[in-house]
């Protein structure tokens, strides 16, 4: 996205645990197409319900300098965003939002997460930087609270991060915080848009899209935050201090 705006932060709650794939039991599956056997991980007991296919992991390896070979990683569920409820930053992902497919990137944009790497505490300028990569994502439903949340599975490779890779397995680092790009957002109290994607045409004075300090009054008895309407997701971060207490996810 060009003259995208960048945002950080993120209201989650613990969901399942921390996870190293050497001691995880790969399940593997014929191709129809050529037959051969590709290993995927069985993380239905996370949440997911699914198997998730890493079969382009070794590709991706190459790009961001990490292993190749799932049995390297640390895997996390993180349920990273919660639609609708803007963070500590008073930013929200609306669930339309986060359903609206991206032509782009062939995808609803919550899974724009996948194939994007980790990092740790968004150092994320240089790719082959980075502590591992996104293995899946999904949007659920969380019935007690009536919320919708997009959980990431983000991997952290041991070979090139032991200590921070560690530090996650034993619980001792346990905080994240999404990555995320966007050009159009709406104003909580006037309706109206503004970003670099649009056309202004909200009426709320002092306040900018780059400026995030002129958010969070209450005006009338509604918060001032603005809402991603395009958000595509480039990074999950292991963070020591998160945007939100509840940002973090237990291990084993």
């Amino acid at each position: 996205m060009k003259n995208a705006v960048k945002l950080y932060g993120s209201i989650v709650s613990p969901i399942t645990a921390a996870s190293a794939m050497n001691k995880t039991t790969l399940m593997t599956a014929k191709s129809k197409k050529s037959g051969k056997k590709k290993k995927a991980i069985d993380m239905r007991s996370s949440g997911f319900g699914r198997p998730v296919d890493v079969s382009w992991l070794f590709t991706a390896s190459e790009k961001y300098d990490i292993s190749p070979d799932i049995r390297d990683y640390v895997v996390v569920p993180v349920p990273v965003i919660t639609a609708a409820i803007p963070n500590r930053n008073c930013q929200a992902f609306p669930k339309n939002s986060l359903l609206d497919f991206s032509t782009e990137y062939g995808v609803p944009r919550y899974a724009s997460f996948v194939g994007k790497p980790t990092f740790e505490e968004h150092v994320n300028d240089i790719l082959v930087n980075a502590k591992g990569v996104n293995l899946d994502a999904t949007l659920v439903h969380i019935p007690k609270y009536n919320a919708y949340k997009v959980v990431v599975l983000s991997a952290f490779c041991r070979q090139k991060d032991p200590r921070l890779a560690k530090l996650i397995l034993s619980g001792k680092r346990n905080s994240y915080s999404m990555g995320a790009v966007a050009t159009k957002f709406r104003c909580s109290i006037c309706g109206g848009m503004l970003g670099p994607g649009v056309s202004r045409t909200c009426v709320c004075r002092g306040t900018d899209y780059t400026q995030l300090g002129s958010l969070g009054r209450v005006i009338k008895g509604k918060l001032h935050y603005h809402s991603a309407l395009d958000p595509i997701f480039i990074e999950n971060s292991s963070v020591a201090d998160p945007a939100d207490i509840s940002a973090v996810a237990p291990v084993l």
